[in-house]
């Protein structure tokens, strides 16, 4: 599977990377720290995963979302956020996304998450 990491934080990017390489169903992953560079490595590369920061160069993080969604149905889209409300989570769900966690307590789901995207997939 091919992953794709949007965050605006090097730091954050490469804990991901290190937690999505948990996962043995992973062959390349890309990254960008901003809303165009995201736009183009998904037009790009096509990943079959995008894990993307809600907090992502002055929240463009949701137009990014649905432009994902309209555009590629198929890529499975993880949402990691500080803002956790339920309000939040839900407009992130309605734009597309498929999942939504809490970037500082639920980062450890991700590895299992990937693997399970990708069994479906088989």
């Amino acid at each position: 599977m091919k992953v794709a990491i949007f965050d605006s934080s090097a730091e954050i990017i490469e804990r991901l990377k290190e937690l999505v390489l948990e996962s043995n169903h992973v062959q390349s992953i890309v990254h960008a720290d901003n809303y165009d560079d995201a736009w183009n490595t998904v037009a790009e590369t096509k990943p079959d995963i995008v894990i993307v920061d809600l907090n992502l160069q002055q929240n463009l993080a949701y137009e990014l979302i649905k432009r994902i969604h309209d555009n590629f149905k198929n890529i499975k889209i993880i949402v990691l956020s500080i803002h956790i409300e339920k309000e939040i989570q839900k407009q992130c769900l309605s734009l597309g996304a498929g999942y939504f966690f809490d970037k500082y307590h639920e980062f450890e789901k991700i590895p299992g998450l990937i693997t399970s995207i990708a069994l479906e997939k088989v």
